[in-house]
């Protein structure tokens, strides 16, 4: 039965997951930590197409893929957030909230806040942090006040909160999938992913918040409920920039309820952070300190002409255009259907992932829910591909080429895999069609 078989796959992940956390600090064990990723990480491909290949709603099946999820996630909430450092900084600014301060106003450094410069979390900031205010949008900010409010212990009550939040995007994805009258075990998808366990409940990226309300707005639409589409696409919008992209494909046409509520709501989160508005509650800040870190496509172009300011001039226009380009094909295509929704998603979480100069791991994220819809070999891969990134992270790391060369390498060639067999497809599909008006 697959219930039996993914409850053994499900031991052994929960098995990996233990190991992972008794490795300390992963940074110090590169080696080790990436042997049991890889380790882990085949245990979820098995555990997905096992989960693909049953064509049934088996309820226990999918009890057993939630209840590891859930295990694996609370696990890795309780293990030290080793492989980034970037919830501390959240802390630290809901720290500086907890103090009546609003932290898009004031750097770690600033003379203001030296009464708070003896904590434990201003010892933890990364260097390069100590000289920025805050960067996140303001739904984010709300989550760090909230997890360093009860004074005590606020990295792993942020952790906490954010595993939590992904627990509630299974839940969401379970709901969606059966909207869409798919089977719902191919939430394991999500629900099984490395990237998602250790990016949210072990390092508390805050893209696990995002995630919540953009699934939350997702299932909204589905179900004609353009308002709270619109409320959840602004309280994912200000949880973290990135989910924008998608943005054109929840909009339908000539509903103006949608980008009502979404105005309306992105202003009300604004309200508590007013007197940084001019800053644009970071982003300002993010616009003008974010590094090129990863990217693909642009990687590959410096390898042949070499880096130059002009190059990255060039290429961040670039970008910009193909996503502007992409999500104007998307609203044109956006007919009110949920394949149109769904596809929209899909292709615009791709292309921003493809384009990117910068791809931190938890990026990643923003397509992995979507995989259950559209299953892409390629994705699929960076979900665990980008892991190799962390590798120049550690200890004498840096400097380091072939993470990159073997992340992008097996991607591009699995997603061109991907480019002509869906041509071919199309392709044979004309010719059937054509046939049978000829016949």
């Amino acid at each position: 039965m697959p219930s039996n078989k993914l409850f053994g796959l499900g031991i052994l992940t929960i098995l990996g997951y233990g190991a992972i956390a008794g490795l300390g600090d992963q940074r110090e064990l590169p080696v080790a930590f990436q042997i049991i990723f890889w380790l882990v990480f085949v245990i979820y491909l098995i555990g997905v197409r096992i989960a693909w290949r049953t064509r049934t709603d088996d309820k226990r099946s999918l009890a057993v893929i939630l209840l590891v999820a859930v295990i694996i996630r609370m696990m890795m909430v309780v293990c030290s957030p080793t492989l980034s450092d970037d919830v501390y900084r959240y802390a630290w600014e809901g720290k500086i909230q907890t103090a009546g301060l609003n932290p898009y106003n004031h750097t770690p450094v600033d003379a203001s806040l030296k009464s708070l410069w003896n904590d434990p979390l201003y010892k933890q900031l990364c260097p390069r942090y100590t000289l920025q205010a805050a960067v996140y949008p303001p739904a984010a900010e709300a989550v760090f006040w909230l997890g360093a409010l009860p004074g005590i212990a606020p990295v792993w009550l942020i952790k906490l909160l954010l595993g939590l939040a992904d627990i509630g995007s299974l839940w969401l994805l379970v709901l969606i999938l059966r909207r869409l009258k798919l089977n719902p075990l191919r939430a394991v998808i999500y629900a099984w992913s490395p990237l998602a366990v250790l990016e949210i409940s072990q390092s508390g990226h805050i893209d696990g918040l995002a995630i919540l309300f953009v699934l939350a707005a997702v299932l909204a639409v589905l179900r004609g409920k353009d308002v709270l589409g619109g409320v959840f696409g602004a309280l994912a919008f200000a949880a973290k920039i990135t989910p924008a992209v998608m943005l054109p494909a929840l909009y339908r046409k000539k509903d103006w309820r949608f980008p009502l509520a979404f105005i309306l709501t992105l202003a009300v989160t604004c309200l508590p952070y007013l007197s940084a508005a001019e800053t644009w509650f970071g982003l300002k800040t993010q616009a003008g300190n974010q590094p090129y870190f990863n990217s693909g496509i642009k990687g590959a172009i410096e390898a042949i002409i070499g880096r130059s300011i002009g190059l990255n001039n060039v290429y961040d226009a670039a970008a910009i255009v193909a996503l502007a380009v992409g999500a104007l094909v998307v609203w044109l295509r956006q007919d009110g259907s949920d394949k149109a929704t769904m596809d929209g998603l899909f292709l615009m979480a791709a292309l921003f992932l493809v384009v990117t100069p910068y791809l931190p791991q938890w990026y990643v994220l923003l397509i992995i829910p979507f995989l259950a819809w559209r299953p892409s070999p390629a994705f699929l891969w960076l979900s665990g591909g980008v892991m190799l990134m962390y590798v120049i992270y550690m200890k004498n790391g840096a400097g380091l080429n072939w993470p990159g060369q073997i992340e992008y390498g097996v991607f591009f060639l699995l997603l061109i895999g991907e480019a002509i067999n869906h041509t071919w497809q199309r392709v044979r599909k004309f010719d059937t069609s054509v046939a049978g008006l000829i016949g």
